[in-house]
């Protein structure tokens, strides 16, 4: 390959329209928010919960204190009662001292202490309720980030997203093509540039970086384009989520965004790492 060809993510924002055929894009799912994360009260430290989820399940641990300010943990396993409301049975387990050796599964008991729920609010924050033998108690919680995931390098990859709204209703649809893009993060601070596939624009553009728990945020906007397109078209990608081999992100751009016919823009953008 030549070498690399860096343009702006957003410039799809300026020129979507003219990407290829439409396709219908695939059906996410109701629980696709992974609420995978630790989960807190900033104002609260020394507990929280560790939550796992696997398509619709959510295994909870829940670390506090008990009425002698001794440290305790429950566990509980949630299902859905709703896309946005989880509950079940909280948990106690006892067993053997750590030091004891061989473990012995025998001496492992589990009691049921009362229930859990736990309701998303957004991507960042939720609701977790719980009564623990008759003592109840609601707390706001966010998702706690240890630190910033790395998004540098090179990627290769696909976008598909939809153009609703549009002022002629031609233009409205859903979309896919190829892209190659790169990302250079510096702690609070993220640059993107990019190329699609048949496009022979090349932009950049430049905004803030957070982080909530497991997923990144930032806000792009175009700064140039080589072919005088896009510049300061905006472009929110949220849900971003960084691997060894690769990111996927959703991104969402208005339709008032320069070249959008009007067209907002919601879709998703995955890459393979170069």
């Amino acid at each position: 390959m030549a070498p690399w060809k860096k343009i702006a993510i957003t410039a799809f924002a300026a020129a979507s329209l003219a990407l290829g055929s439409a396709i219908p894009l695939a059906s996410a799912s109701s629980f696709s928010t992974d609420s995978s994360d630790l989960w807190g009260n900033p104002a609260e430290n020394g507990w929280g919960l560790q939550i796992i989820q696997r398509a619709d399940v959510i295994f909870v641990t829940l670390y506090l204190y008990d009425a002698n300010n001794t440290p305790i943990w429950y566990a509980a396993v949630l299902k859905p009662n709703s896309p946005t409301n989880w509950s079940g049975d909280l948990m106690q387990t006892k067993g053997p001292w750590f030091g004891k050796q061989p473990f012995d599964p025998a001496a492992v008991t589990v009691a049921r202490v009362g229930s859990m729920s736990f309701i998303p609010t957004s991507v960042r924050g939720a609701v977790v309720s719980y009564s623990i033998n008759g003592v109840s108690n609601t707390k706001d919680i966010e998702r706690m980030t240890i630190r910033y995931d790395n998004y540098n390098g090179n990627y290769v990859g696909m976008l598909a997203y939809t153009a609703e709204g549009c002022s002629s209703p031609g233009d409205r649809g859903a979309f896919n093509n190829r892209i190659n893009f790169s990302i250079g993060q510096s702690g609070t601070s993220m640059s993107m540039v990019s190329q699609q596939q048949g496009s022979a624009a090349v932009c950049s553009s430049h905004g803030d970086y957070g982080q909530d728990g497991q997923f990144g945020n930032t806000g792009q906007v175009t700064g140039s384009c080589t072919d005088g397109s896009g510049a300061g078209a905006i472009v929110s990608y949220y849900q971003m989520s960084v691997t060894p081999s690769g990111i996927t992100m959703n991104f969402t751009a208005p339709g008032s965004n320069p070249g959008s016919k009007g067209c907002t823009l919601n879709g998703s953008l995955v890459g393979i790492r170069q």
